[in-house]
């Protein structure tokens, strides 16, 4: 496969920017976008928070395997994936084998100030969602960091980001 062809992967924490930096991406580059999250809630007809309430994270990180092996061998695509998704082994070795995986990082300061308390989130809505946020992001920087290329999100627009990673990936061909 030729890297023209491979998927451009974005991961990261909540409120990195993985969703709208995924539609500049994929307008840009005339490409499908695929969110996994968007994916999910719309072939369960619920928010990620209602699964979540109504099944358990267990459930969830489920559908998001499914939907991730139904990705396996496609190509050209920009995929967003949700922030707990490569904790799955098995989802970084399937995205990895089909594409190149940007890990869109933020200061824990400006994902505080992007994701306030939670709202919609099902992992850190409620009292205490800013040490559950430190925790979480604490565990995942691991896992995220064996990304192929890490992009700093903290002070940048959306387009900004969208721009670097179009660079570094058509560097690569």
């Amino acid at each position: 496969m030729s890297i023209s062809d491979r998927n451009i992967v974005l991961c990261g924490f909540m409120g990195a920017g993985k969703s709208e930096v995924g539609r500049l991406l994929a307008d840009e580059l005339s490409r499908q976008l695929v969110d996994t999250d968007a994916l999910i809630e719309e072939e369960a007809g619920l928010t990620i928070s209602e699964i979540f309430r109504r099944y358990g994270e267990k459930h969830f990180r489920q559908l998001e395997r499914c939907q991730l092996v139904m990705l396996k061998g496609k190509r050209q695509l920009v995929v967003a994936s949700g922030g707990g998704t490569l904790a799955d082994p098995a989802n970084l070795a399937d995205l990895r084998a089909d594409g190149v995986i940007f890990y869109l990082k933020a200061e824990f300061a400006k994902l505080m100030e992007r994701v306030g308390k939670g709202g919609t989130r099902p992992l850190i809505s409620g009292a205490g969602s800013e040490q559950v946020l430190r925790r979480l992001l604490e565990e995942r920087e691991r896992i995220y960091c064996q990304a192929d290329f890490v992009v700093d999100t903290s002070h940048l627009r959306p387009g900004e980001v969208s721009g670097m990673v179009i660079k570094l990936f058509s560097d690569l061909t």
